[in-house]
């Protein structure tokens, strides 16, 4: 997951990293800064969703 706003972490950096790994997916929650879990409850819930995604397609 990509927070859109995090000033932290080198977005850009991170993009190059999972292009190179196969079936990788990344999410990008626009707005969303560094500590995803402290977001509004829009944010969170987005968050929550796609790990759940996540978890469902690992489980199959």
């Amino acid at each position: 997951t990509l927070a859109g706003a995090d000033r932290l972490v080198d977005n850009a950096g991170l993009r190059r990293i999972v292009a190179r790994v196969p079936d990788a997916r990344l999410v990008e929650i626009p707005g969303a800064y560094h500590e995803i879990l402290q977001e509004t409850d829009a944010i969170q819930a987005t968050f929550w969703q796609e790990l759940d995604d996540l978890a469902a397609r690992v489980a199959a």
